[in-house]
């Protein structure tokens, strides 16, 4: 039974002597490139792996480093005034803290897993910004004051400045407990 597959152009590879030889020769060029392909597939896999745990741990110890900072900073915070004397001005020191900054920044903290403390790092940042902004106001104005500030405006200013320390107190123990019960 004689086709007309010698007009075709695929003739020599359906000639089953040619057949063989053929595609032996294609997998022999083929074969070793397969074998290069899937090492250098299992090894961009790897490395992606590897960059990704890596990436982990350094964020793992990252947030270690600055949550002990943290503990230590807002453990410092002083949470009272000297006694209130009509006679005395009363300066304080801004509050400045750089824990909370830094974990904030996106790289360290996760939303789902700690979403307590960004919350209370947030109430934080607003409690310190309220008292700062008063502490430089009172202390300019009592520093720079060419009259005498009246006793009732003077009480005032130290009632005020006693409120907003007591707002940054209490956030200061509430991220203290949680610290000790979620390390």
């Amino acid at each position: 039974m004689k086709t007309h597959t010698k007009s075709c152009a695929f003739a020599p590879l359906l000639n089953s002597n040619v057949m063989p030889t053929k595609m032996s020769s294609l997998w022999n060029v083929l074969g070793p490139a397969t074998g290069v392909f899937f090492g250098a597939f299992l090894g961009a896999l790897f490395s992606y792996w590897f960059a990704i745990h890596q990436q982990a741990q350094e964020t793992e110890a990252r947030r270690e480093a600055l949550l002990k900072l943290l503990q230590s900073e807002v453990s410092q915070i002083g949470g009272t005034l000297e006694p209130y004397n009509v006679a005395k001005s009363f300066y304080r020191d801004p509050i400045r803290l750089n824990a909370p900054t830094r974990l904030l920044d996106g790289q360290t903290l996760e939303y789902r897993k700690d979403a307590w403390l960004i919350e209370l790092l947030l109430n934080l940042n607003v409690a310190i910004s309220r008292h700062n902004d008063f502490v430089q106001m009172t202390n300019q104005a009592q520093a720079t004051a060419t009259i005498p500030v009246p006793d009732n405006t003077h009480a005032q200013w130290y009632r005020d400045l006693q409120q907003r320390l007591t707002a940054v107190v209490a956030v200061r123990d509430e991220i203290l407990k949680k610290l000790k019960r979620n390390p």
